[in-house]
């Protein structure tokens, strides 16, 4: 693993803390965070498809720590700044090899929004930063990779109404550390519109969220042409580079449904487009989310999350993995997340954690599961909630 990543995640630790101990006398700035601990059985370490899914893949026992600050700082009501830290890792025991897939995440995340005088609008500026680690001496797939983004965005707020408009414009930054020819920058420009239905004064509350986003992708690498002849099968043997560089395209639009009331329920629809002048890499993409969570006995509360997505690449055949999309977490598959958590007091609770993950719905010959299960503590700190 890198060691700036260790100094990274030492000075962000510092720094939390030193700003906890600064805000016990300034009621201007607040505080909150959280240390998590835990173990996770993992069923497919190494992330691998196989004609057996469930039993050719190598499981793993996992042990994850991770720790979360946020501090904001208000020194007048039409000002903030927000800063939030993360630092996790995971270390994998068990078959020969799977401790390759250790992993240190090193996150950062700052924002600053000001409001605009009496008007009902905002301007906000947002930087973040994602930095995955893995062990480099394994023959496995690799998941290091670095993102930066860098966005301005305005607000526009209905006076009397729960209603927002948001305009953005950005630029992202991605570092695929295995293969830089993955590597890419480029804008993006979006809009989103919020709306909010109170069924009463003291009923629930129904929200609409439309939202789109176009991204412009200037890849590192040269783009893939085909030469095959046009009434021939596409084969890797007549597919060349181009000479010039790959460049994307990447529209998503999506439209959310949220209810708010004893429960929490949340339907989101999302349509992506990948224009790419690299033979193999266009894509249309459906994704649908449904997410529940709900009070059970005992004080326990549960999050369920469903996602299903199917993916048609727009061209004979996929030459090369999508890569640029994932995350360490998101594995941009289908997947079912049920989470348990409880409460111990104000500052401790407990939880548990099952995740499946499956192939997308397509007509792959070979299988893809994962299966994880996860209990652990967390420990908050700062304010309360």
């Amino acid at each position: 693993m890198d060691r700036r990543a260790f100094v990274v995640a030492l000075t962000l630790a510092s720094s939390c803390a030193h700003a906890h101990a600064h805000a016990q006398g300034n009621d201007a700035l607040r505080v909150t965070g959280a240390v998590e601990a835990g173990v996770e059985g993992d069923s497919n370490a190494h992330r691998a498809y196989s004609e057996q899914p469930l039993l050719g893949t190598t499981p793993a026992a996992v042990a994850r720590a991770a720790l979360r600050a946020k501090a904001t700082f208000r020194p007048m009501r039409s000002r903030s700044w927000e800063l939030s830290a993360l630092v996790a890792g995971k270390h994998f025991a068990g078959a020969p090899g799977v401790a390759d897939e250790d992993v240190l995440v090193v996150g950062a995340d700052a924002r600053f929004v000001q409001s605009l005088g009496e008007r009902p609008a905002a301007l906000a500026l947002h930087l973040s930063l994602y930095d995955a680690l893995e062990r480099d001496d394994g023959d496995g797939e690799e998941h290091d990779f670095r993102t930066g983004d860098a966005t301005a965005s305005l607000t526009l707020l209905r006076e009397g109404a729960p209603d927002r408009a948001t305009l953005s414009v950005g630029y992202r930054a991605f570092r695929y550390k295995p293969d830089g020819d993955y590597d890419f920058g480029g804008e993006h420009l979006g809009f989103a519109v919020a709306r909010r239905w109170p069924l009463g004064d003291l009923g629930p509350v129904v929200a609409l969220g439309l939202d789109y986003t176009a991204s412009r992708r200037g890849y590192a690498g040269e783009a893939w042409e085909n030469r095959c002849p046009a009434d021939a099968m596409v084969e890797p043997a007549c597919l060349f580079r181009a000479g010039v560089a790959r460049g994307d395209l990447l529209h998503v639009a999506a439209a959310s449904l949220g209810w708010s009331g004893d429960r929490l329920v949340d339907l989101r629809y999302e349509l992506s487009l990948d224009d790419s002048t690299s033979f193999g890499q266009s894509f249309l993409r459906h994704r649908v989310e449904l997410g529940l969570t709900t009070d059970l006995l005992l004080r326990l509360v549960l999050t369920a999350r469903l996602t299903v997505q199917l993916t048609q690449f727009l061209d004979p055949v996929l030459f090369a993995r999508d890569v640029g999309v994932f995350t360490i977490e998101d594995e941009n598959r289908n997947s079912l997340l049920l989470h348990l958590a409880r409460d111990l007091g104000e500052r401790v609770a407990l939880e548990a954690r099952l995740a499946l993950h499956a192939n997308e719905l397509a007509t792959d010959e070979l299988g893809y599961r994962r299966i994880t299960a996860y209990a652990g503590v967390v420990w908050r700190f700062g304010a309360p909630r």
